[in-house]
C-alpha cells in the first residue's frame, strides 16, 4: 500500500514540474499535444512494475517538459483519473488535491501561444508565505529529489527576495547549498546579490571557503554591481579559520570591482580575528590597515583594547592607547572604561584613578560601566572610603546603581571588616528592588566571617537557601572557612555535607578550609585522611594544601614529618611557594638552626619571590641568635632592593632590628634605625 501510494505521489509530483516548469519558459510549443498522455502511461507502467519512481521515467519527464503546452489541462486531468489506484482512498485525495493545484499553476501561467512572459507582482504576504512554505519542507532531512518535487509543488513565483529569505531562515549549511544551487536553475542561472551574500557568510562560517568562493564567482559574472559586504563575509569567514592572509586577500579584491576599501572593512575583519580568539592576527589586521593608507578609528582601538584586556594583558592595552592618543584618534567613554577596568584588574588601582580623573577634565563622562570598574577596583584594594565618594557622585549624576556596584561595595566594606555597615548596604540594595545574588550573598557572609560573627554568617547563609538563590561551591566555601576559624567544625562538617546533598562537587579550597581547621584545632591526622579523601574524589591537591599540612605538622613539632612533605609536594612537580619558605624558616629559626634557615632564605631569593615576612622572618631569627650585624646588612641588602620597589620595610622590620640592637648593646644602630622608621613614617 505505502509503496503504491509513494509511487502515485511521484508520478504526480512530475505533473507539478511540467505545469511549473511551463510558467517559467519564454515561449511553448503547441504541436506537443500528445505529451501529457505519453508522460502519464509511462508513468504508470514504470511505476505499476517498479513500484518506485525510476530514473528512466525522470529522464522521460525532462524531455517531456519543454514541449508542454498549458491547453493539456484536460488531457492531465483526465490522465489522472485513469490511472489513480481505486483501493486506496488516501492516494485519491491527496491526488485530487494535487490536481487542483497543477490546474491553479498553469491557469496563472502567462505563457500562451508564444506569448512573453511577464513576471507576475506578488504581495508582501504572498513572498512570505512562499517562504515559510518552503521553510517546512527544508526543515527535516537532506536534499533530494523528493526536495525539488515538493517545492516545484508549491508554485513559486520566485520574488526577487525569496531566496534571500529562505536562506536567512536556514541553519543546515549543505541544505543552504543545495537549495541555492536549485534556485539558480530555476532563475535562468542568475542569483539574488543578497542570497549569495548570505551563503557566503554561511559557507564562511562553515569553513568551507571553496563553494564560498564559487558562489561569489558567479555573482562577479553576473550582471549586478556587486557590494562590499560579499567580500566582508568571505574575509570574515577565512578570519573565523585564523587564515590571515586569505582574509586580508579577500578583502582587497573589493578593489578590483570600485568598491571603495574602508576603515569599517578592516574593522569588520578585526572584529571576526578577535571574535575567533587570535588576537594577535586581529593586531596584525590593524598594522595592514595602517599600511594601507587607512587611519584607524575609535572602534578600532576599542575593539583591540577590549581583546588583549580580556586577555590580561595590561601593557599592551597601554600601548594601544597612546597609539590611538599619537595618531590624534580620540578616545570616547568605551575607551575609558576598557582601560580603567583593565588596570584595574591588575591590581593598579591608582593608576586607574588617575585615568578616570584624567578622564573627566577632557570633558568624557564616565557611564555606569566606568563607575562599576572604578568602585569594584577601589572596593577590592581596600580603598572603600573612595569607593563610596564615586557612588554617591554616580548617583548624583542620575545614574542608577546595578546589583553589580552594590555588590562591590559590599565585598570591600567586608573585606575591611564593616561588617554592620554592609548589612546596612544590603538592605537599601533591597529597597531598591535589586535581587542579590550568589556574590552578594558570598561578600556578606565573608564580611561576617572577618568579623568573627560565625552565627549571624550561617543566618545569612540560611536565608539565601530559603529565598531560592542559587548556591554555588564559593558560598560554601567562605561559610565553612568563618566555621573552621571560629572553631566550630561539627557545623562545617555538616555544611559539607549539605553542599553535596545540593549535587555541587567540593573544589581544592573546600578541603583546604578543612584542612585548616583540623590543623589548628590539632587533629592532624583526621586532615590527613581527608587528604586522601580529596585523592580519591580526584581533587589534585595544591601547594596551598601541602603549605597547611606543613604548617600544621611544624606547630604540632613534627619537623622532620614536615620536611617529608616538602619533599613529596616538590616530587610531584609543585614548587614552594613563599608562604612554604616563610613556614620553614619561621621554624628553622625558632628551632635554633639558623643556618637552615639561611639556606632557605637564599634559596627563596634566588627564585625572586622573598617578601617583606619572609625579611621579617630570618632578622627576627638572626637578632635572636645574637647576630645583630649579619641582621643589619641583611636590613641594607633589603633597603636596596626598596629603591628597585620591591620589598618595603615595615614596622614590624623596623623593631625588629631595635629590639637586637638594644639587646646587643648597640645604642647607636639602635638611634640610627629610630631615626630611619621615622623617617619612613612606619
Amino acid at each position: 500500500m505505502r509503496r503504491a501510494l509513494f509511487a502515485g505521489r511521484r508520478k504526480l509530483g512530475s505533473i507539478e514540474v511540467v505545469a511549473n516548469s511551463a510558467t517559467q519558459k519564454n515561449h511553448v510549443y503547441c504541436n506537443s499535444r500528445e505529451a501529457p498522455s505519453t508522460l502519464l502511461s509511462t508513468a504508470s507502467s514504470e511505476a505499476s512494475r517498479d513500484g518506485i519512481w525510476s530514473p528512466k521515467f525522470r529522464d522521460l519527464l525532462k524531455e517531456q517538459v519543454r514541449p508542454l503546452h498549458c491547453g493539456h489541462r484536460r488531457e492531465i486531468n483526465s490522465a489522472i483519473q485513469e490511472h489513480q489506484s481505486s483501493d486506496n482512498t488516501q492516494f485519491v485525495s491527496e491526488t485530487a488535491s494535487l490536481s487542483r493545484k497543477s490546474n491553479s499553476v498553469i491557469e496563472s501561467s502567462n505563457y500562451f501561444h508564444g506569448v512573453p512572459a511577464v513576471e507576475s507582482r506578488r504581495g508582501q504576504q504572498s513572498l512570505d508565505m512562499d517562504v515559510d512554505s518552503t521553510c517546512r519542507i527544508l526543515a527535516r532531512g537532506c536534499w533530494g529529489f523528493d526536495k525539488e518535487i515538493a517545492l516545484a509543488g508549491l508554485g513559486l513565483g520566485f520574488h526577487p527576495s525569496y531566496d534571500w529569505k529562505v536562506l536567512q531562515n536556514l541553519s543546515n549549511v549543505d541544505m543552504a547549498y543545495k537549495f541555492f544551487k536549485w534556485v539558480r536553475t530555476q532563475r535562468g542561472g542568475v542569483p539574488s546579490v543578497r542570497a549569495c551574500t548570505t551563503l557566503v557568510e554561511m559557507l564562511g562560517i562553515a569553513r568551507r571557503f571553496n563553494e564560498a568562493e564559487e558562489v561569489l564567482a558567479e555573482v562577479e559574472k553576473s550582471r549586478y554591481i556587486l557590494q562590499p559586504r560579499i567580500f566582508i563575509e568571505l574575509a570574515r569567514g577565512y578570519a573565523s579559520a585564523g587564515l590571515l592572509e586569505k582574509s586580508v586577500e579577500a578583502l582587497k579584491r573589493m578593489e578590483g570591482h570600485r568598491c571603495a576599501l574602508t576603515a569599517s572593512a578592516y574593522n569588520s575583519l578585526i572584529d571576526a580575528f578577535v571574535k575567533a580568539g587570535y588576537t594577535q592576527k586581529a593586531l596584525a589586521v590593524y598594522r595592514v590597515m595602517g599600511q594601507s593608507g587607512l587611519r584607524p578609528d575609535t572602534y578600532t582601538f576599542n575593539v583591540l583594547m577590549n581583546a588583549f584586556k580580556k586577555a590580561k594583558r595590561v601593557d599592551s592595552v597601554w600601548k594601544l592607547f597612546e597609539e590611538m592618543q599619537n595618531q590624534n584618534c580620540s578616545p570616547n567613554v568605551i575607551t575609558y572604561s576598557i582601560l580603567i577596568d583593565a588596570v584595574c584588574k591588575c591590581g593598579g588601582v591608582e593608576k586607574a584613578l588617575k585615568v578616570f580623573l584624567d578622564m573627566k577634565s577632557r570633558g568624557c563622562r564616565p557611564n555606569i560601566f566606568t563607575y562599576t570598574s572604578m568602585i569594584d577596583g577601589l572596593g577590592k584594594s581596600g580603598h572603600v572610603d573612595k569607593a563610596f565618594f564615586l557612588f554617591e557622585e554616580m548617583t548624583s549624576e542620575g545614574l542608577v546603581a546595578t546589583r553589580v556596584v552594590y555588590n562591590s561595595l559590599i565585598h570591600g566594606l567586608g573585606r575591611s571588616g564593616r561588617a554592620d555597615a554592609a548589612a546596612k548596604l544590603f538592605r537599601e540594595m533591597l529597597s531598591k528592588g535589586l535581587q542579590p545574588d550568589h556574590v552578594t550573598f558570598t561578600s556578606l557572609v565573608y564580611g561576617l566571617g572577618v568579623a568573627g560573627r560565625a552565627s549571624e554568617a550561617r543566618r545569612i547563609f540560611q536565608e539565601a537557601r530559603d529565598v531560592g538563590c542559587a548556591l554555588d561551591v564559593n558560598l560554601y566555601n567562605v561559610l565553612i572557612d568563618t566555621l573552621c576559624k571560629s572553631k566550630r567544625l561539627d557545623e562545617a562538617w555538616e555544611i559539607f555535607g549539605e553542599l553535596e546533598e545540593d549535587g555541587l562537587v567540593p573544589d581544592v579550597y573546600t578541603f583546604n578550609a578543612l584542612m585548616d581547621g583540623l590543623c589548628k584545632s590539632g587533629r592532624i591526622h583526621d586532615a590527613f585522611i581527608l587528604l586522601g579523601d580529596m585523592k580519591r574524589a580526584g581533587c589534585t591537591p595544591d601547594v596551598t594544601v601541602y603549605n597547611t599540612l606543613i604548617d600544621g605538622l611544624r606547630k604540632s613539632g613534627r619537623v622532620e614529618e614536615a620536611g617529608q612533605l616538602l619533599l613529596e609536594m616538590q616530587s610531584l612537580g609543585y614548587e614552594p611557594d613563599v608562604v612554604t619558605y616563610n613556614t620553614l624558616i619561621d621554624e628553622s629559626c625558632k628551632g635554633g638552626r639558623i643556618e637552615d634557615a639561611l639556606r632557605l632564605f637564599e634559596e627563596i631569593s634566588a627564585k625572586g619571590f622573598a617578601n617583606t615576612v619572609t625579611y621579617n622572618t630570618i632578622l627576627n631569627g638572626l637578632c635572636m641568635a645574637g647576630r645583630v650585624d649579619e641582621a643589619y646588612k641583611l636590613f641594607n641588602g633589603m633597603k636596596q632592593e626598596t629603591v628597585d620597589g620591591v620589598i618595603d620595610p615595615d614596622f614590624v622590620t623596623y623593631t625588629t632590628l631595635l629590639n637586637g640592637a638594644r639587646q646587643a648593646g648597640l645604642s647607636e644602630l639602635a638611634n640610627s634605625l629610630k631615626r630611619w622608621r621615622h623617617s619612613a613614617r612606619v
